[in-house]
């Protein structure tokens, strides 16, 4: 009897470390931005681990093409910042990273001096 509840315990314990959540490469969005006349819209990234990772990053169109990409390595605790557009369209942000907990993204709009005028995170 005893043997049956440890063979059923260290099952069990199988199971559960089986079903322990894995990290799964991700996309994440920022919404669009019209950056209108006066703004520039830049995509933001940050590695919040200490690995390197290997990530994307392209800013959309309003027409849903990529508009300008990077795919670099990330080093522990560094970010990066590229300039996706400006001009009279629609920008949005997307980054394809190896874990969506491993990194912090978002787009930063700014005038042409470099002024912040308002940023939003990807999701």
């Amino acid at each position: 009897m005893t043997r049956t509840i440890r063979r059923i315990a260290g099952l069990a314990g199988i199971l559960l470390v089986g079903a322990a959540p894995v990290a799964r490469a991700a996309t994440l969005h920022t919404p669009a931005y019209f950056s209108g006349p006066n703004g520039q819209v830049n995509c933001l990234i940050a590695n919040v681990t200490n690995t390197p990772l290997q990530y994307r990053a392209c800013s959309v169109d309003q027409g849903g093409d990529d508009h300008t990409c990077d795919s670099r390595t990330l080093f522990a605790g560094e970010a990066f910042i590229f300039v996706g557009g400006s001009g009279f369209t629609s920008f949005r942000c997307r980054f394809e990273v190896p874990n969506a907990k491993a990194v912090r993204a978002a787009m930063v709009v700014t005038g042409f001096s470099g002024t912040p005028l308002v940023s939003f995170d990807a999701r």
